[in-house]
């Protein structure tokens, strides 16, 4: 894989459905990375630090995320206070959820 043991593997594709699935080619691959994914210095720190005197650009702190659009359940229920008590906790699941979903790609 990759020198050091510094690489994670995962598929770039997930299945849509079991019978989407090539058996015979998942089981090939699979018994290939347990097969070949073994390293003799696994959880050990290297013995030199390929990213040593290279400089990185500093981010600083992250600011929290504020958008007009994007509100949590506790903004929007102050926006909308006359919701039912036993539903709340339905449309607060469902609310957040959505909310989520769609600002997962901005």
């Amino acid at each position: 894989m990759a020198p050091g043991g510094r690489y994670y593997f995962d598929f770039d594709k997930s299945l849509i459905s079991i019978d989407s699935a090539n058996i015979e080619n998942y089981t090939a691959v699979t018994r290939y990375i347990a097969e070949n994914s073994y390293y003799n210095n696994a959880g050990e720190p290297l013995a030199s630090d390929a990213n040593k005197g290279k400089k990185f650009v500093d981010t600083g702190e992250i600011k929290a995320f504020k958008s007009k659009y994007y509100q949590t359940w506790e903004e929007y229920k102050e926006k909308h206070p006359n919701i039912s008590p036993e539903l709340e906790p339905i449309i607060a699941q469902k609310l957040q959820m959505y909310e989520e979903m769609l600002f997962t790609f901005f």
